[in-house]
């Protein structure tokens, strides 16, 4: 490789990896549980060797990013060391990336096939939000506010095009 990233990013070089080859099927990812979901359905034909094609095409993309991430991070000799309030946010995410998975399969059994539980429960808690769209959709839709709105889109992008331009 190029470049050889620092000692200082590797606590972000490290679960990026994890999460890249998570999407491949990493043991104990996110990827892993999605595989053994759906990996029975898809059965032995076609469509299962595509999808074992799909996720090893994904995980080639994703070591290829890894690899790319490493190679333009900045040597040692010029490497700021990273804030912690970038850093900190990224590994809470990272790890919420692996765990979240795992909760929710180790909580919510959906009987097999049985996806509408889900969805009607979805439903149910974005139907008073569904309300309150439609009322702002409905004030938006008369002329007056639209034509106004229309005209201050166009204002503001004049005025961008000038300061820019």
């Amino acid at each position: 490789m190029a470049a050889i990233a620092g000692p200082r990013l590797w606590p972000v070089l490290i679960p990026a990896a994890v999460l890249a080859l998570g999407l491949g099927g990493l043991p104990l990812t996110g990827g892993m549980l999605v595989k053994l979901a759906v990996k029975a359905h898809f059965g032995d034909g076609v469509v299962g060797v595509l999808a074992t094609l799909s996720a090893a095409g994904s995980t080639l993309l994703m070591i290829q990013f890894w690899r790319r991430l490493v190679q333009t991070s900045p040597r040692k000799a010029e490497a700021a060391p990273p804030l912690a309030g970038f850093i900190w946010p990224w590994l809470i995410m990272a790890f919420a990336g692996v765990i979240v998975p795992w909760t929710l399969y180790l909580t919510e059994r959906i009987p097999e096939g049985d996806i509408v539980v889900v969805g009607e429960a979805a439903t149910g808690a974005t139907a008073p939000c569904g309300e309150t769209i439609e009322r702002v959709d409905g004030y938006l839709r008369q002329w007056p506010v639209a034509s106004l709105s229309l005209l201050t889109v166009v204002i503001i992008l004049g005025a961008a095009m000038l300061a820019w331009g």
